[in-house]
């Protein structure tokens, strides 16, 4: 289960963008509803929106395809169909990555000397 204890909420993002800009929170908070507006209309209107190293918002078509439904039991013909897709950019999935390679690798106790040690050789593997 996911602890959202620690999420962002929007009244936290007005607030730090407030306190890093040292502008009135009324004002990120115009802002950030422009910015909301700006986003669902281009997404709405044309399937797609960007925001430069930090996501993308694109429309693609399912193919049509065969499914089954749970509820009747039979397998049915699902049109082709129309979604919205959310892609993070690749410094923040790179990111995310070694936040989580590290807190792994801290976990296991796996530092640069010995990160040997703790994947098996194949010598290990050929004696068992």
């Amino acid at each position: 289960m996911v602890d959202n204890s620690n999420r962002m909420t929007r009244r936290k993002l007005i607030q730090e963008i407030s306190d890093k800009t040292e502008l009135n929170s009324e004002v990120v908070k115009s802002v950030l509803a422009a910015f909301t507006d700006i986003f669902i209309r281009e997404v709405v209107v044309y399937g797609r929106f960007g925001l430069a190293n930090c996501f993308s918002v694109n429309t693609v078509t399912r193919k049509k395809h065969k499914g089954y439904n749970v509820q009747t039991g039979e397998t049915e013909v699902r049109p082709e169909t129309k979604v919205l897709t959310m892609r993070l950019s690749r410094k923040i999935n790179y990111l995310f990555r070694w936040k989580l390679r590290n807190e792994r690798n801290l976990k296991n106790g796996v530092t640069r000397e010995n990160w040997r040690d703790a994947y098996p050789t194949n010598e290990d593997e050929e004696g068992a």
